[in-house]
């Protein structure tokens, strides 16, 4: 059974004919310097990092890499190997990523019937199945807390998103920042956690995608695939 929180995020314990066209925009973009493979100290030195996320103009290849060197970070924080980068199982995560932002529906199910569970995604990466497991969420752009309650006013014709308990103004977050944000939004369940932490998950992959605007805060679909294969392997 999935289970979903006031953070709208999901983990279920999955082991586990669309037209090309359509599928040409689901998949991740390449990532030329390949940022998921760096070496976290490196990583973390980028300048771009820092930057303000623009729904516009999304760099998705950093993104995911944030996601997946926070992640890293988490597992070393807690004395575990990190994962290894395996570049299709971002693909994996960016098909359901996409799902999530075009169906507006945080789930593990995905809107393309050939493409409906996290193993068909894996067949069609070219993954063999093996041992698998997925974390979705869907989380505020803003650096706003969600478990506050967010107020949406206007203010010089635009509309802006105020933290009811502190009466902050919500900026964009950086990638720095969303990847933290996310990470301790999982951790903080027990069922995502379980997969972060989890000795037996050998590589994984990462990707976030803008949402359509909810009560006009831009959301972000993320994902994550953990997997080992057959073999006992990361791939």
């Amino acid at each position: 059974m999935c289970v979903m929180s006031r953070s709208w995020i999901v983990r279920c314990p999955l082991v586990a004919p669309v037209a090309a066209l359509l599928l040409a925009g689901c998949t991740a973009p390449s990532a030329p310097d390949q940022l998921s493979a760096l070496p976290p100290g490196k990583f973390v030195r980028l300048p771009a990092l820092q930057t303000r996320l623009d729904p516009a103009q999304l760099n998705h290849a950093l993104l995911a890499a944030a996601l997946f060197h926070e992640t890293n970070r988490v597992r070393r924080e807690h004395g575990l190997r990190p994962f290894r980068w395996l570049a299709p199982l971002d693909e994996a995560a960016d098909l359901q990523a996409n799902s999530i932002a075009l169906d507006q529906t945080v789930s593990h199910i995905n809107l393309f019937p050939a493409l409906l569970t996290m193993s068909e995604r894996l067949d069609r990466v070219g993954l063999p199945r093996g041992r698998a497991g997925e974390n979705v969420a869907a989380l505020p752009l803003l650096d706003v807390d969600s478990a506050h309650g967010i107020r949406i006013t206007r203010r010089d014709d635009q509309s802006v998103a105020i933290d009811d308990a502190t009466g902050r103004i919500g900026q964009p977050h950086t990638y720095a920042s969303f990847a933290a944000t996310a990470l301790q939004a999982w951790m903080d369940s027990p069922e995502h956690r379980a997969n972060i932490l989890e000795r037996e998950f050998a590589s994984l992959g990462c990707s976030g995608r803008v949402m359509k605007r909810i009560s006009s805060i831009e959301m972000i679909a993320c994902v994550q695939v953990f997997y080992t294969s057959p073999s006992g392997r990361g791939r």
